[in-house]
């Protein structure tokens, strides 16, 4: 397994974790339960924990990838821009969501830290939703702005030109 595969398995979770963590605590919020919004904590403060190895391998998954036809450099270095604070965000929420859980432990969550949680997770979640969407501008230029791709030879191809 490349570094490059290591990376696109990790990254999921983290995104997939602050999402879910984030609309649980919402759940949890509205709903005033306390063992959803303890499910909820725990989620982000699983998302904080794998978000480290997600970012730690981008940099080898970049070596892997760099070189290969239709990966755009430019998606690269924005998408690397963007992961450090996305990184931190998600880190933050998830020690901010252990402190809740550790502090009141045998204890009902109280709305206040509930509510200051969630806005944390809202912030991160954009933040990550952000950086995944600039990572999966590197190697699919569906998605991306500047259409142009290298297509396995010299000739550049629009995809627009494919449209219908």
């Amino acid at each position: 397994m490349s570094a490059a595969h290591l990376h696109l398995i990790l990254n999921h979770a983290p995104l997939f974790g602050v999402l879910f963590g984030t609309l649980g605590l919402a759940w949890a919020f509205a709903r005033q339960s306390d063992g959803i919004a303890r499910a909820s904590l725990a989620l982000l403060v699983l998302a904080g924990l794998l978000v480290v190895p997600t970012y730690l391998t981008g940099e080898e998954a970049e070596e892997v990838v760099e070189e290969r036809v239709g990966v755009s450099e430019v998606a690269i270095e924005a998408h690397e821009d963007a992961a450090l604070g996305g990184a931190i965000a998600v880190g933050v929420l998830g020690l901010a969501a252990l402190v809740v859980l550790v502090g009141f432990r045998g204890r009902s969550v109280p709305r206040g830290p509930t509510a200051t949680i969630l806005v944390l997770a809202l912030a991160a979640a954009a933040w990550i939703g952000y950086v995944a969407n600039l990572g999966g501008q590197i190697s699919h230029p569906e998605i991306r702005s500047d259409t142009t791709v290298q297509a396995g030879g010299d000739r550049d191809y629009d995809i627009s030109d494919y449209d219908d």
